[in-house]
C-alpha cells in the first residue's frame, strides 16, 4: 500500500486557501488546479480517516444520514465508489453499465461486503483511495488528457475524479454530522465539492431541458462566488474567499436532498428553484 502524503493538515481558513478560480462545463474542457484539487483530496483523506478510527463499535453501527444506512454501511459505500473509480481511471473505461441507477445500484454493490467489520472496511477504504490518489496524481504529471462518460455526458477523467470526491465529501457528513462533528474537508475542498454539486445539479436540469441562470455568495469553509448557467450548456464559474451568504456545507446538503431546503436558504425565483433541486428530487423519489 502506498502512503499518501500532503503538505499540512491545515484547518481549510481563507489564507490557507491555494485553488484560484474554477470553470466546469458540459460542452468543453473543464478549468481547474489539478494539483491543488489532489492535495484537498489527499489532505481529505488522512482527516477522514483519522476520524472514523476514533469511531467506537457502536458509532459504526449508528445510523448515518442515508435512509437505510449505518455509519458502517455508508463507508462502505465510498470503498466501492473508490474501486470503481480506480479501475475504470486505470482501464480508460466507462464507469457506468447499463442499467445503472445511483439511487439503487449502489445498495446491490454493498452485498458484497456484507458481514465486513468495521476495521477491514477502514482498511480497504485506506488502500483504495490511496491507490486512487496515486494513479491521479501520474496522470497529472504526465499531462494524460482523456474523457470518462458521466451520467451527463462525456468529461475529463479529472471531473469524473471530482465527481467522486463530491460524493465523498457529501458521505463525510452523512457519517459525522449525527454525532454533532464538523466536517473535516478543508477549504479547496469544500470549495471544489460546491462548486462540483452546483455543476452537477446544472447538468441534471440540462438534460430535462431546464434553464436558468443563478449567482451565489456563499459563507463559511468553501465559500466563494458561483455562478451557473444553464441553457445549451451547464457552465459553473466561481471564486473563492468566503461572502455574507448562506454557508456553503448547507447549500452543498440542500442540492442532494439533504438538511434545509434550498429555498429556505436562499431567494430563489420558481425557474431557478426548479432547476438547482432537480438534482435533489431525483435523489429522494422513490425507487
Amino acid at each position: 500500500m502506498t502512503s499518501v502524503t500532503v503538505a499540512a493538515c491545515h484547518a481549510g481558513s481563507d489564507e490557507d486557501r491555494d485553488i484560484d478560480a474554477i470553470e466546469l462545463r458540459t460542452d468543453a474542457p473543464s478549468t481547474f488546479d489539478r494539483n491543488g484539487f489532489l492535495e484537498a483530496v489527499a489532505e481529505h483523506h488522512v482527516r477522514f480517516v483519522a476520524q472514523l478510527r476514533a469511531l467506537t463499535p457502536q458509532e459504526w453501527a449508528a445510523p448515518s444520514r442515508n435512509a437505510d444506512w449505518n455509519v458502517q454501511d455508508t463507508v462502505r459505500h465510498l470503498c466501492d465508489t473508490s474501486v470503481l473509480v480506480r479501475d475504470h481511471l486505470a482501464a480508460r473505461t466507462d464507469p457506468f453499465p447499463p442499467g445503472f441507477d445511483p439511487r439503487t445500484t449502489p445498495r446491490e454493490w454493498l452485498e458484497g461486503s456484507a458481514g465486513e467489520r468495521p476495521g477491514e472496511t477502514l482498511a480497504r477504504l485506506e488502500s483504495v483511495t490511496e491507490d486512487v490518489v496515486k494513479m491521479s496524481r501520474e496522470f497529472v504529471a504526465e499531462g494524460l488528457e482523456f474523457e470518462m462518460h458521466e451520467l451527463y455526458g462525456p468529461v475529463d477523467w479529472s471531473v469524473f475524479l471530482l465527481h467522486w470526491f463530491w460524493d465523498r465529501w457529501v458521505h463525510e457528513r452523512d457519517v459525522l454530522a449525527p454525532f454533532g462533528r464538523p466536517g473535516v474537508t478543508g477549504g479547496d475542498g469544500s470549495f471544489l465539492a460546491t462548486g462540483y454539486a452546483l455543476f452537477v445539479a446544472g447538468a441534471v436540469a440540462r438534460g430535462l431541458g431546464l434553464q436558468t441562470e443563478v449567482s451565489l455568495a456563499l459563507s463559511g469553509t468553501g465559500g466563494g462566488r458561483f455562478t451557473l448557467q444553464v441553457g445549451d450548456a451547464a457552465v459553473l464559474s466561481a471564486t473563492p474567499g468566503s461572502q455574507d451568504g448562506p454557508e456553503a456545507a448547507a447549500v452543498g446538503d440542500a442540492l442532494s436532498g439533504r438538511g434545509a431546503s434550498l429555498t429556505d436558504l436562499v431567494p430563489l425565483t420558481d425557474e431557478q428553484a426548479s432547476a438547482l433541486g432537480a438534482l435533489g428530487v431525483f435523489f429522494t423519489t422513490p425507487v
